[in-house]
């Protein structure tokens, strides 16, 4: 059912080549159908072990809607048999009165405990969604509504209720505000009015303590600006209002969602494709993306939550530009995130500063010093002379010195997302926005695309019953671009971003034109071939932090890099010699070495 959405995702087998088939393998295997990992989320709300107010029962949903997103793009059965095993482990900690929940009755509606409850709530519903098992729907449907149930009954307007911007005394109470999105999902499945009239509650509330986010979207102001300027929890809050608007019709709602979108965008995404270059924070990073951070930067969570809005309005409004920043984040931050390398991920881990000084340097904040564990993401993504795998966001400690983090739960959504928007299905045939090497097979049809690595020239075979038409992105970091239909080429019409094609048994060919280009930004530079950003890697023995000296004419050649994997890698020719520049995604992912640094923003000598 369409509901009015421009693209929905492709009913079918996504089959993906290359490195991204290499990440998904890695995390399938560390991560995704690991029953110990379940099987330890499961058991914070077996035990109620967030007595001291913190975020353990956030893991468990967080990695179920992540799995859920990358089977439906896969159709893998090891996923769904694990999935559907630890969701038949967690209905076993319900309680009678419907409560899901690490937190005991005497301290639940504070902290974190909304936070949770709101991803026990998503997890289940995007395995809802995928689910084969028609009687398993109907149990799980009945779980969550008297899980819902309660959380209506004491929380909101009214005698005995607690107002939802009381149930948490972090960041404004975003956290707990961005039950919206969960609650607009149900109704849309169950048509219980009281589930709309809640979502509507937290609307009323501006979905902040102290301020009313959607207006001062609407009003144009950058979010860094907010009183409380947590990336994440405020973009999962916009999250919220744009499923509400997939109710509500109401044009303000979409409006204040796009303008919060575009101020995100361009005062802090980054040139990898993600924000919050100071923390998890929005702090004007965009701007300040050149120089040197003594804090860990751009977080994983916020890469992950912000495709995540991307992908949902690339759905609803069918804009291209949110296929070209859904393309950045994923091939450059998402997939530097992944810790396909086994490093063990723990040099050092951070408690949350809200229960520390939060004056104090890093270095001296609370360290964990128990067993050395190895999660499947890094959580933060360093631009300027730094390394990976500096510390571990949300970090929890659990039974048998047992670790996790936020980033490393949310992580897989982020990869299914890269791979289900890659192309997605229109009411006439379908989209493609991601030229990565894919073969899509539905009902109706079967895609293959093969994208030539030192070219970028595209190439479509086109299997089908009935013509279909496609929709084929224009990327904004082509040059140009020639388009042929079974050798032939044939003119275009290109309109917002995108060209058509009829197609039924036919190949489509597109040579696009990536160069490797060099951006300068407040007397710093870098690099980029097509959608992929280029950085230097200490480990190739060269000094990283040395100012480059451009040569009169820039003069870049292919390299064979033979120190490690890498999908791109050059010889820039400088004034004082050659410097090496390689894929993002590919640098630094040797982090537990002394020799690990990065670089993609490069000083350059006056």
């Amino acid at each position: 059912m369409w509901k009015n959405d421009v693209f929905a995702c492709v009913d079918g087998k996504m089959t993906f080549d290359g490195y991204i088939k290499e990440l998904e393998k890695y995390l399938v295997e560390n991560h995704v159908t690991k029953q110990n990992v379940w099987e330890l989320f499961v058991k914070q709300f077996r035990d109620k072990t967030d007595t001291d107010w913190r975020w353990r029962g956030e893991y468990w949903g967080k990695a179920m809607r992540g799995a859920a997103m990358l089977y439906k793009a896969t159709k893998d059965p090891a996923i769904y048999d694990a999935m559907k095993a630890t969701i038949e482990d967690l209905l076993s900690t319900q309680e009678e009165n419907g409560r899901i929940s690490t937190y005991p009755v005497s301290l639940e509606f504070n902290g974190w405990d909304m936070w949770a409850r709101k991803y026990i709530i998503l997890g289940n519903l995007y395995f809802y969604e995928v689910c084969e098992d028609e009687a398993f729907k109907e149990k799980l449907l009945n779980a969550l509504v008297k899980h819902a149930d309660y959380i209506v009954a004491h929380v909101g307007e009214g005698e005995g209720k607690k107002p939802i911007l009381k149930t948490s005394d972090a960041w404004g109470t975003m956290n707990s505000c961005s039950n919206l999105e969960p609650f607009v999902k149900l109704y849309k499945i169950t048509g219980k009015p009281e589930y709309l009239e809640f979502a509507e509650y937290i609307v009323s509330t501006g979905l902040c303590d102290g301020a009313n986010l959607i207006d001062l979207a609407l009003k144009g102001i950058p979010p860094h600006k907010y009183p409380h300027p947590k990336a994440y929890e405020m973009m999962s809050c916009f999250q919220g209002l744009l499923e509400l608007y997939t109710v509500t019709r109401d044009a303000k709602q979409l409006e204040a969602v796009v303008k919060f979108a575009d101020l995100v965008y361009d005062n802090e995404v980054t040139i990898i494709g993600t924000a919050g270059y100071e923390g998890e924070m929005f702090s004007h990073g965009a701007p300040g993306q050149t120089e040197y951070s003594e804090k860990e930067v751009l977080e994983t969570c916020v890469t992950v939550v912000w495709m995540n809005l991307c992908f949902r309005l690339l759905e609803i409004t069918g804009d291209a530009k949110y296929a070209d920043w859904l393309e950045c984040a994923s091939l450059n931050a998402m997939n530097g995130s992944v810790n396909n390398k086994d490093q063990l991920s723990i040099r050092s881990a951070n408690w949350d500063p809200r229960y520390v000084d939060a004056s104090l340097p890093m270095e001296e904040w609370p360290m964990y010093t128990g067993k050395r564990q190895i999660l499947p993401f890094d959580s933060y993504s360093p631009l300027v002379n730094a390394n990976r795998g500096q510390l571990i966001a949300g970090f929890n400690i659990m039974e048998d010195e047992q670790i996790y983090g936020c980033c490393a739960c949310i992580g897989v959504a982020g990869l299914a997302m890269e791979e289900l928007f890659a192309v997605m299905k229109t009411k006439n045939g379908y989209a493609v926005n991601l030229y990565e090497d894919t073969i899509v097979e539905t009902s109706d049809c079967r895609l293959s695309i093969v994208r030539d690595k030192k070219t970028f020239a595209v190439k479509i075979a086109v299997e089908s019953e009935k013509e279909q038409t496609l929709k084929l992105r224009v990327p904004t970091w082509t040059e140009g671009y020639q388009v042929f239909v079974d050798g032939n080429e044939v003119a275009v019409e290109e309109k917002d971003g995108y060209f058509k094609l009829a197609v039924q048994n036919n190949v489509v060919e597109i040579a696009f034109n990536a160069v490797v280009k060099m951006l300068k930004y407040h007397d710093k530079i870098a690099f980029k071939k097509g959608p992929y950003v280029l950085a230097r890697d200490q480990k190739l023995g060269e000094d990283i932090t040395t100012p480059v000296s451009l040569a009169e004419k820039l003069t870049i050649k292919a390299y064979k890099n033979e120190l490690f994997d890498c999908d791109y890698a050059y010889k820039l020719q400088t004034a004082d010699g050659e410097i090496t520049l390689c894929d993002y995604a590919h640098v630094g992912k040797e982090y537990d070495s002394e020799d690990c640094n990065i670089s993609v923003w490069l000083e350059k000598k006056m």
